[in-house]
């Protein structure tokens, strides 16, 4: 269950100016137009904006809908999770002319891909970007299924999470829509199975039914002192 969304359905703004979110840039780079988040101009691995108006957490799971305005130039589109500070960060997603997925950290505004793989190619289509952290886990999934999974201890603190672009240009932009971060859900321990032992049996008692026992019935103690009361 997300613990904050954001579908961007409102009036065009700088991204920033907005309750619960902050950028890592000259104002004015995330601007939503027309309900989404569109990044014009060029960027870096710094140029990041994040959800400032929730805590902070270690563990969380990033996810936004991302395309390029164009394949000629595809600009870098990537989730981000425990941002602690300028240039600190997880971040994963695509790069690339042919879209490779890459999982990266930025230690001190350094960047350095943990893991890649083949490019999936380029689109224009909306495709579902995903981070997870957990631990030392990291893990990328695009369109719901796994792309790459790494594990690294550069940043364990609490921090934030929010998108990234990089190198987009006049010939393509980036867009961003439908984000959420949401925390994992931990399930709760089975109880342990509780044998309850049972009580002795009721003791049986066979009494003839006929006087001269032709045939016998089983009775219980409670139900032979019945019978003896009535007499």
């Amino acid at each position: 269950m997300p613990i904050f969304s954001d579908n961007f359905n409102r009036a065009n703004e700088a991204l920033e100016d907005g309750a619960n979110w902050a950028a890592d840039t000259a104002p004015g780079l995330y601007n939503i137009v027309t309900n989404q988040v569109v990044v014009t101009t060029g960027g870096d691995f710094n140029t990041v904006a994040w959800v400032d108006g929730i805590a902070s957490r270690a563990d969380m799971i990033v996810e936004c809908d991302m395309r390029p305005t164009s394949t000629l130039q595809n600009p870098g589109l990537f989730v981000i999770a425990r941002r602690t500070g300028l240039g600190n960060l997880y971040s994963a997603g695509v790069g690339g002319p042919d879209h490779e997925p890459q999982i990266r950290k930025q230690v001190a505004s350094v960047t350095t891909i943990l893991a890649s793989a083949a490019g999936i190619g380029a689109s224009t289509g909306f495709r579902t970007y995903r981070i997870e952290v957990e631990g030392t886990a990291i893990r990328l999934f695009i369109g719901g299924a796994l792309q790459l999974s790494t594990t690294d201890s550069s940043h364990t603190a609490a921090g934030f999470g929010g998108i990234l672009s990089s190198s987009a240009d006049a010939t393509s932009n980036a867009i961003f829509d439908l984000f959420s971060i949401s925390e994992f859900i931990v399930a709760a321990p089975a109880l342990p199975a509780i044998a309850v032992p049972l009580g002795p049996a009721a003791p049986v008692f066979e009494v003839p039914d006929e006087p001269y026992g032709r045939y016998k019935s089983t009775l219980t103690l409670h139900e032979q002192f019945s019978r003896a009361r009535l007499g």
